[in-house]
């Protein structure tokens, strides 16, 4: 199978804001993503945007970060779930959100 695609390359945190917005903002199907906390307000916007132009979103956090879960990420959570979006808090904890995939690590 061939295929002609656009590869970007990104070493990550220094800098990658707009890398990470403008690839949000450019998705037209699905955004699934797993990182350890999501707190910046412009990108649950970007993530919000996409969800109301029909895009699914399906965002995983870690479920016991560092400082526990942070009101800002309850917040943004809240945000993406009340337009149709899933925010899922990854742990091993029993009872405690979803299960975290094997080969996830909480970084």
């Amino acid at each position: 199978m061939t295929e002609t695609a656009t590869i970007t390359l990104a070493i990550a945190p220094d800098a990658s804001y707009a890398l990470v917005r403008d690839t949000i903002l450019g998705a037209t199907r699905a955004i699934s993503a797993a990182v350890y906390t999501l707190e910046h307000p412009e990108i649950v916007d970007a993530l919000r945007h996409r969800l109301t132009a029909g895009v699914s979103v399906r965002v995983l956090l870690e479920g016991a970060p560092v400082g526990g879960i942070s009101d800002a990420e309850r917040w943004a959570c809240r945000e993406l779930e009340v337009i149709g979006g899933e925010c899922w808090f990854m742990t091993t904890l029993p009872g405690a959100g979803r299960r975290r995939y094997p080969k996830m690590h909480a970084k």
